[in-house]
């Protein structure tokens, strides 16, 4: 499989879907509970889903950050909460990532176009980052 988890002292820090992987069904590797959910969605040719919307929930969750790299390759370094760096992992052109818990950098290895996506509402550049103490000399990101 073609799917990997990334932890550290207990903690799931990050997922990562490499590119060869292939789906022969729908299916997520996130918990029910988690914040993001995270998957893929793989159906046979006449497959039909009903129109639907999805049912609003209000809850106050981790931020999860879903990266998917289209060129390039970039490291993504892990730190826990008080910016110790606890690992890193390579992810390049193809390769989908979620950043689940923990702190995240990351570092430009290629020249590197991501799609990404995040829970919402935005709060600015300004205000979207809690730099981490360790790493207060770090600059820029995702």
């Amino acid at each position: 499989m073609h799917v990997d988890k990334i932890t550290f002292n207990k903690l799931d820090y990050a997922i990562v879907i490499r590119k060869g992987f292939a789906a022969e069904k729908s299916d997520f590797f996130t918990g029910p509970q988690s914040p993001m959910q995270f998957g893929v969605i793989a159906h046979k040719a006449g497959y039909l889903e009903a129109p639907h919307t999805h049912q609003k929930i209000n809850i106050k969750a981790d931020i999860f950050q879903m990266l998917y790299i289209v060129k390039g390759k970039l490291a993504v370094d892990f730190f826990n909460s008080k910016g110790i760096k606890e690992g890193e992992v390579i992810v390049t052109k193809g390769d989908a990532v979620l950043l689940m818990n923990g702190g995240h950098a990351i570092r430009v290895l290629e020249d590197v176009e991501c799609i990404t996506a995040k829970q919402g509402p935005y709060a600015g550049i300004e205000n979207d980052k809690i730099v981490l103490p360790a790493a207060s000399g770090s600059k820029g990101g995702l």
